[in-house]
């Protein structure tokens, strides 16, 4: 069976789905809401040194970010196992979508550490992993922006329906 990872989902984890950080070592979740901070979850985290594998603590945000700067290879990510039916994956489905709003883009690139994400404008060059929006323009639809995953291709930001 093969397996696949996807965004650290707390509910997830304390129901018993097996967490990884996102370069793919062993986590286990000792608490779930330590008090004062940003960093409730306290999580034991496979470390392989020499002759064995010890582990450390580590914190976490409940979005399961090490950081709330960048994604780091300390990230937690839920790993499931994905059931093949011939050539494709049981996972994947038809979808419509819809461009993403302001404030979608935003969460987008800062609550995704699975993956590099970055957007830049149609008409600029300059390209970014972060994204300020005013309030008023929440709402806004990011029709004039271009993102990416991983360094790949440009494609229009959007959402599945």
């Amino acid at each position: 069976m093969e397996t696949r990872k996807i965004p650290f989902d707390v509910e997830k984890a304390k129901r018993g789905a097996k967490v990884v950080t996102r370069d793919g070592r062993n986590v286990e979740i000792i608490h779930f809401n330590k008090k004062g901070g940003d960093y409730p979850i306290v999580a034991l985290v496979d470390n392989v040194v020499y002759k064995g594998i010890s582990q450390e603590i580590y914190c976490y945000t409940t979005k399961g970010r090490y950081t709330f700067v960048n994604p780091t290879k300390y990230d937690l990510l839920i790993e499931e196992e994905v059931e093949e039916q011939g050539e494709q994956k049981s996972y994947k489905e038809e979808t419509t979508h819809r461009l993403m709003t302001y404030q979608e883009l935003a969460d987008w690139l800062r609550d995704n550490p699975e993956e590099y994400r970055e957007y830049t404008y149609a008409d600029s060059s300059a390209i970014r992993n972060t994204f300020a929006y005013r309030d008023e323009d929440a709402s806004k639809l990011a029709d004039n922006i271009l993102v990416r995953r991983n360094h790949g291709e440009w494609e229009k930001p959007l959402v599945e329906l």
